[in-house]
């Protein structure tokens, strides 16, 4: 198609995306578009001056800021602490700069001086900064109002300009557009605010996640009016529940138009692994960077080729780009680690993003995506107060009162602009769905009732929005009502465990042992119970490993203390619960001898037995087998609490716990078996279990049981007390 002279000039690509779409379904000459913001960039000259780019802005505005003043603004010099804070230096100085406002006009108003000094520190970094641009022949947007002119000839490349406006405009803009006027006929367009008849739906959840099922359940009734995919958009106050909402987007409708965090990337998660890694070595972080890496990783003097070799293969634009800028600022990061610099590399890489590219065809938007656009039928969630229009936060350098009084936007009038946003967006649209989250922490937005129109809160249908949430997933294990499978326990091998589990839940047992879904263990330096028991495990097997008996208690104690000191190496809190470990081992010493100089010997540590009895396989690891005179005493390790077994439970025949049992048939295998009991370390007892013999009877009637099995109800355990620690709690959806 061939192109017009006139230009159109919106505020956002997106804007131009729809303006485009909607001339092309005209079919005529299509003019030039343009974003405001380019346009303006080319609309002006900048003699002998180079336009700074951001990385290099950030570096000089930290030398302008290295006098003894500075500290007052309670900002840090050192790079990486500056260039967090430094958006909120440049912002204010553009700020200044855009609206033609002197820094010293300021103080005439501070009538309190609380932000005097405030001024003058900023007024000497404005007037630093300015210097080194000038030393350098660079030149800032914050310069643009005072020293732009005009590029004629580009201008004059249009015979009419179209300037769509539906934002704030400073004065720098004003003054630039009426120039521009008086070369070419300028045309401003702002869309009425016509007030739709359509009586918006609103509804009201407890829980914010129901409404995502509220989304689903309205772009349902718009497809089946007839609203095409495309006229539909969800617009959000704050885009984090958008990632929330494509976590159940099972049927793929929904597409984000701002894309997912780049930090999800594979690329991103291999160099944030390395950098977690060489900045502490904890267990978490040594199991993450296994994961992604193989070797030991080594500091190159190039600071990139220490990485690359590493993530090569993962390479994408993104990270070509922002290698490209990062290279310039390397130089004037030499006194800074290869960590700090990872950690800044790091951090440019999270603030970039990744298209949705197999999103569908309904927009979720931020509000701020919606300027100059409109759609048939929209739906907004978290309509809240404090959310929407969202709370500005207060100036970091000066007050309301001067802003109002020099003629800067005010919060007020910053908040007025957010609002002009949603009544745009929703006047323009047929259909309009809202909805907030009413609980104790939240309250429906009072914006709802400034925006003059009618609408009417809903109830919304429980039942329905709890099956839109979670049962419309394919293949999804949630909430499955009834499991009834064909199954052989005579070819599986049993283990006291497994048995237990099957005892006390069998659909916890279908999906630990069919399914094979284990609960996700990451390694952590969080010291628990467990990890105290298995240490006292681990040295209790390596020290009668080497010595089947001791006769001398100091002996038995220092061999103890020496595995269990190698365990912990530097890890204070850890030495101090081994410590208290072996306080208690004193006594334990002292059974331990007096039981060998009975007779006793240990005869197998750690044994891993396995047996074929009354039809099944049955297997298991013990702790410990003693033997005296020929005969075997298992014993069982207890750091913690020793299973009960009370009468009720024998006589009901609801016993779940049979691991004494099992290892007294797997140990019968070897020699004979005089005796089975649990070792409660903590008081230094040999525990024998109460109803031994009547569980040994038990054992036997429940494994007849289980051979005569050919098909099995996987269903859910009826005492929920088991639910409570149970890590299928949220699938069996037993957690509400």
């Amino acid at each position: 198609m061939q192109l017009s002279k006139t230009l159109h000039l919106y505020s956002t690509s997106r804007a131009i995306r729809v303006a485009l779409e909607e001339l092309k379904k005209q079919n005529q000459i299509l003019p030039k578009f343009m974003s405001i913001g380019d346009f303006e960039q080319k609309a002006v000259l900048l003699k002998d001056r180079v336009f700074i780019d951001d990385d290099t802005r950030v570096i000089l505005l930290q030398y302008a800021c290295r006098f003894d003043e500075f500290k007052k603004l309670q900002i840090p010099i050192e790079f990486l602490s500056f260039l967090k804070n430094s958006k909120f230096i440049f912002s204010f100085l553009d700020e200044l700069a855009n609206e033609y406002i002197d820094i010293q006009k300021l103080k005439e108003f501070n009538t309190y001086l609380e932000y005097s000094e405030h001024i003058e520190v900023l007024k000497k970094v404005q007037q630093n900064y300015i210097s080194l641009l000038d030393s350098y022949g660079y030149v800032d947007k914050m310069l643009l109002p005072s020293l732009f002119e005009l590029n004629e000839n580009y201008i004059k490349s249009f015979d009419k300009i179209y300037l769509y406006l539906d934002d704030y405009q400073t004065k720098y803009e004003k003054k630039l557009f009426e120039k521009i006027s008086k070369i070419v006929e300028l045309e401003v367009v702002t869309k009425t605010k016509e007030k739709s008849n359509q009586s918006i739906k609103v509804e009201s959840f407890t829980q914010s996640l129901m409404q995502i099922s509220f989304i689903k359940q309205k772009v349902y009734e718009y497809l089946k009016k007839g609203i095409k995919a495309e006229n539909i958009a969800i617009v959000l106050p704050e885009k984090s529940f958008g990632y929330e909402i494509k976590n159940f987007d099972y049927e793929n409708n929904f597409k984000l138009s701002f894309g997912y965090p780049y930090s999800i990337s594979f690329l991103y998660k291999k160099l944030d692994a390395i950098y977690l890694y060489l900045s502490e070595k904890t267990q978490e972080n040594i199991y993450r960077y296994k994961r992604y890496m193989q070797d030991e990783f080594k500091v190159e003097d190039d600071f990139f080729a220490s990485f690359e070799k590493y993530i090569e293969n993962d390479i994408d634009k993104v990270y070509e780009e922002e290698k490209y800028l990062f290279l310039k600022l390397l130089p004037h990061l030499k006194e800074y680690s290869f960590l700090k610099k990872l950690h800044l590399f790091l951090n440019r890489l999270s603030q970039r993003s990744l298209d949705d590219i197999n999103g569908g065809k309904i927009n979720i938007l931020e509000i701020n995506e919606t300027k100059g656009i409109h759609f048939e039928a929209i739906i907004i969630p978290n309509f809240n107060e404090d959310i929407v229009p969202k709370r500005i936060k207060k100036d970091m350098f000066i007050s309301s009162y001067i802003r109002e009084k020099v003629g800067l936007p005010t919060i007020r009038k910053i908040e007025d602009l957010q609002k002009n946003l949603y009544k745009n967006i929703i006047y323009q649209a047929k259909e309009v769905s809202l909805s907030y989250v009413d609980d104790e922490q939240n309250l429906k937005s009072r914006f709802l009732d400034e925006l003059d129109i009618s609408y009417q809160e809903e109830q919304f249908d429980k039942k329905l929005y709890l099956n839109l949430l979670f049962l419309s997933q394919p293949q999804s294990l949630q909430n499955q009502k009834e499991i009834i499978l064909p199954y052989d326990f005579t070819k599986v091998e049993l283990s006291s465990s497994r048995l237990k589990t099957f005892l006390e839940c069998k659909r916890k047992y279908y999906y630990r042992y069919i399914k094979k879904i284990y609960e996700a263990n990451i390694p952590s330096d969080e010291i628990t119970p467990k990890d105290i028991g298995d240490l006292v495990h681990e040295a209790l097997f390596e020290v009668y490993s080497q010595k089947p008996n001791f006769f001398n208690k100091d002996e038995l104690l220092l061999s103890l203390q020496e595995k269990l000191y190698k365990k912990v190496s530097n890890n204070i809190v850890l030495k101090f619960h081994i410590d208290l470990w072996l306080k208690r081992f004193h006594s334990f010493c002292e059974v331990e001898v007096n039981r060998f100089e009975e007779g006793y010997k240990v005869f197998a540590i750690e044994k891993q037995i396995k047996t074929r009895y009354r039809g099944l396989n049955l297997t298991g690891k013990i702790d410990r087998v003693d033997i005296k005179d020929q005969r075997l005493y298992v014993l069982d390790y207890k750091t913690g609490k020793i299973p009960k077994t009370i009468q009720k439970e024998i006589k009901e025949g609801r016993v779940k716990d049979f691991q004494l049992q099992f290892y007294y048939h797997l140990s019968s295998t070897i020699k004979n078996t005089a005796n089975c009991a649990f070792y409660e370390l903590t008081s230094s007892k040999i525990v024998e279990e109460k109803f031994f013999d009547e569980k040994l009877e038990l054992l036997d009637n429940t494994l007849d049981e289980l051979k005569s099995l050919k098909e099995i109800d996987f269903c859910l355990t009826e005492d929920k007390n088991n639910c409570k620690f149970c890590p299928y709690i949220m699938i069996c959806g037993r957690d509400k």
